[in-house]
């Protein structure tokens, strides 16, 4: 797409001539200007409102849109745009190319553009259908008779289990939710963008949380909110054609467990949940949370989940997790804990990225 550079003077003079004023231009150099005459205007009369309505738009592919009414002050249009994009993931395609106003400033006008400005809206439309059959087809594997906690366990699961990362960017989709869900190879934002989506067609309460140039997720079940990063989950990235190792540590956290690899102070998000219930933690539900150093614990946590090649165990402070972590090399083996290591595989306790859980690469339990 040619773009038209403009001078300073230039600019000046047509803004002069045409009784029109632009705004958010600074970070860009290059643009097209747009006319004086305006777009039949959609009366805003609060924050609510404005966002609500460039959602629908949006949903409608609906790209350049022009409001008039309570905008104020005039960042709130780009500030409400950057908002319904950050937080919906479905848009996944879309970016601010400007803002502008008109006259005495009551006309505001937005436009919307595909990270791929060459790319036309049809091919979005096709983009935005793959993303959603592909959501479909993974809600469709969840077993029947799941509890809310195993659905939204089996989702974390399966994204990572059938997601790649890749280290470096295909094109602008890459670090996206049609990176994960319909390529299978993105980055830390596409896990976490294609889990909210699927947890919000599943009905359940699940926002995206920004700082630090990446996104994780928080949900809400029954009644109390919990930290999600599933990207962060998959700890291991591994080849396409390797095995895929991850751990649970960042399924339904509290801000406890979460907040050493996450900067948690609200910043710029609207809405910053209060996650201090530990009811849901997954080391909690499985049973593989421990207080003390307790044997028949540990072996109740390697016999239930016989079969796995790897078992997670966390302890709740490092000085448990020490002396077990002494005890267990200085007595468990392998023969004692009745556990059968094909070749090729390991046993092992330790930490991983400063995560305090034990992995135990066990191969196949024998019976009791």
């Amino acid at each position: 797409m040619k773009t038209l550079k403009i001078s300073a003077m230039l600019m000046a003079a047509l803004m002069l001539l045409c009784g029109c004023t632009y705004l958010d231009y600074d970070e860009y150099d290059d643009y097209v200007a747009p006319t004086v005459q305006t777009l039949a205007a959609e009366y805003i009369g609060g924050d609510e409102e404005l966002y609500n309505a460039i959602y629908a738009h949006l949903l409608e592919f609906d790209t350049l849109m022009e409001f008039c009414g309570n905008i104020e002050p005039k960042e709130k249009l780009r500030e409400t745009a950057q908002r319904v994009l950050r937080e919906n993931p479905e848009l996944f395609w879309a970016y601010i190319s400007y803002t502008s106003y008109f006259g005495d400033g009551s006309h505001k006008r937005l436009n919307i553009s595909p990270l791929d400005q060459e790319m036309p809206i049809n091919e979005v439309r096709e983009m935005c259908d793959k993303v959603s059959e592909a959501a479909d087809r993974i809600i469709s594997e969840i077993p029947d008779g799941a509890s809310d906690w195993e659905k939204i366990l089996f989702v974390h699961d399966w994204l990572i289990e059938n997601t790649w990362y890749q280290d470096d960017d295909t094109d602008e989709f890459t670090d996206t939710i049609y990176g994960c869900l319909v390529r299978g190879h993105t980055q830390h934002n596409g896990f976490n963008q294609a889990f909210q989506y699927i947890m919000n067609r599943l009905g359940y309460e699940c926002g995206a949380f920004w700082n630090d140039y990446q996104l994780w997720n928080y949900i809400r079940l029954d009644g109390k909110y919990y930290w999600v990063d599933t990207a962060c989950d998959d700890a291991f990235y591994g080849d396409d054609d390797g095995e895929k190792h991850y751990s649970h540590y960042y399924f339904m956290a509290d801000d406890e467990h979460f907040k050493d690899q996450h900067n948690i102070e609200k910043g710029n998000n609207y809405f910053l949940p209060t996650c201090d219930s530990t009811d849901n933690y997954y080391y909690v539900v499985d049973g593989s949370y421990l207080n003390s150093i307790d044997d028949k614990a540990i072996t109740d946590v390697l016999y239930r989940h016989k079969g796995e090649k790897e078992i997670e165990i966390q302890f709740s402070d490092d000085d448990i997790y020490e002396a077990a972590k002494k005890e267990i090399f200085g007595y468990y083996s392998a023969e004692q804990l009745g556990v059968e290591v094909p070749e090729g595989s390991v046993f092992i306790c330790g930490y991983c990225d400063g995560i305090r859980i034990m992995f135990f690469n066990v191969g196949v339990l024998n019976e009791k």
